[in-house]
């Protein structure tokens, strides 16, 4: 099974724009890409003490990034799957998330 990580999105769309965004994860013989998103991708986070404002701003970008690399990725057919940093991840979690995923 084939699986690499720091993919960049171009690499699997070649319509996208942007070829600095990547995924996380993808798992090749599944046609799979999964994600894992950090705090700072469901609301506004200070790290190493920025403002609240770029807190915001960068909140604001990494949503409108993500969305866009999701539906790229969806377009295309792939199954995409999302790992929340407050999740309890085990096997069989991620297992019936990339189910789910391959189902839609």
């Amino acid at each position: 099974m084939i699986i690499r990580q720091e993919v960049s999105v171009k690499s699997l769309v070649p319509h996208y724009k942007n070829s600095k965004h990547r995924i996380d994860w993808y798992i090749k013989d599944l046609n799979t890409v999964i994600e894992v998103h950090g705090e700072q991708h469901s609301k506004p986070v200070s790290f190493g003490g920025i403002s609240k404002d770029k807190a915001t701003n960068a909140f604001l970008g990494n949503r409108l990034r993500d969305i866009r690399k999701k539906q790229a990725l969806i377009g295309e057919g792939y199954a995409f799957v999302e790992i929340w940093y407050d999740e309890d991840l085990n096997e069989d979690l991620l297992l019936n998330k990339i189910r789910r995923a391959q189902n839609t």
